[in-house]
């Protein structure tokens, strides 16, 4: 099986931060009516957007700490 290189790392890292760019993007759409003109301002639906949007942060917080993990594992010294 292919070690993990400081190069995939980084492609993680890339993924993982594009896509936080998107699910921000996302959310602020969200936050506004289908017409986009008026924002949301009930504190039940707004709530639920943010723990939405937070859970999808947090799996790319997850993508970006396990592509690390991979990583040290990957090129651990047989000497341990």
């Amino acid at each position: 099986m292919k070690k993990v290189s400081k190069d995939d790392v980084a492609q993680s890292f890339s993924t993982a931060t594009s896509m936080m760019g998107r699910i921000s993007a996302d959310l602020y759409d969200d936050l506004f009516d289908e017409s986009g003109n008026s924002p949301i301002v009930d504190q039940e639906a707004i709530s639920e957007l943010i723990l939405a949007t937070r859970k999808k942060i947090n799996l790319e917080f997850d993508l970006i700490r396990s592509a690390v993990e991979q990583y040290i594992d990957d090129n651990r010294d047989n000497n341990d």
